[in-house]
């Protein structure tokens, strides 16, 4: 069976969504015609990138995101702002889905109260949403995976989306696996609102359905269309300077 899910999140004025979908994980090269970058590249210029936002910081580790197509597109880095102890993202990972415990009862026992108790709770709910993402300890840079993309992409206050929504996505995920958790997840970055985890389960394709997540209901939405945008060959060198200028930087310092 596969299906696929919408969950959207708007934090730190970026509109986000996390879409999981069942079946078969595609793997492939960087895009036709435009050379991969290592992540060891990337890391280091999404540390020139933050240090030049927040002094001090340090990056953490990255994701790999693919595009819908199934090839490489951007890196998700982790930063750890001045006097943050740095962590790994299983770490991270626990930190938040405690949070998201404590939010979870939070919104169940809001729709059981007074109309006066319940905005006070509302409150509670969004201050968790904030410590989910902890935008004052943390920071997201991130970079392109291939030439064709910039090598500066975005960065912002906040942890990335595959560790504050990765939880809420999985779950919703198990509705439809009968209680199983997903065997295999793909992190998917469909610019410019998109972000996404793919989740597979070993059985055949049956037939295909999308869903909105909209608090714990799911409602069925159209199909979110993707296609590869052509880059002018005159566009294409110019990034590719780019990649190059960062690759002479990095290798004199």
């Amino acid at each position: 069976m596969q299906v696929r899910y919408v969950h959207k999140f708007c934090f730190w004025g970026i509109f986000v969504a996390i879409i999981i979908s069942f079946g078969a994980v595609l793997y492939a090269s960087a895009a036709s015609g435009q050379e991969s970058v290592t992540y060891e590249l990337a890391k280091k210029i999404a540390a020139r990138y933050a240090t030049a936002r927040w002094v001090g910081s340090r990056v953490g580790e990255g994701q790999l995101y693919y595009a819908p197509d199934g090839k490489p597109e951007v890196y998700f880095f982790v930063v750890f702002k001045k006097d943050v102890a740095e962590k790994s993202v299983s770490t991270l990972l626990e930190e938040t889905a405690t949070l998201r415990s404590r939010r979870i009862e939070t919104e169940k026992s809001t729709k059981k109260v007074s109309t006066d108790v319940a905005k006070g709770q509302s409150v509670v709910v969004k201050n968790l949403w904030k410590q989910m993402s902890s935008p004052d300890k943390y920071g997201t840079v991130v970079i392109g995976a291939h030439e064709g993309r910039e090598p500066f992409i975005a960065s912002y206050s906040g942890l990335p989306p595959h560790i504050v929504l990765r939880e809420d996505a999985i779950e919703t995920a198990r509705l439809k696996l009968r209680g199983k958790r997903p065997n295999n997840i793909k992190h998917i970055w469909q610019p410019p609102l998109f972000v996404a985890l793919e989740v597979s389960e070993k059985r055949k394709t049956l037939d295909k359905v999308q869903l909105e997540v909209r608090g714990t209901k799911l409602h069925q939405i159209k199909t979110l269309p993707w296609k590869r945008p052509k880059l002018e060959n005159k566009a294409l060198q110019k990034r590719k300077q780019k990649w190059q200028s960062w690759r002479r930087c990095l290798s004199e310092n």
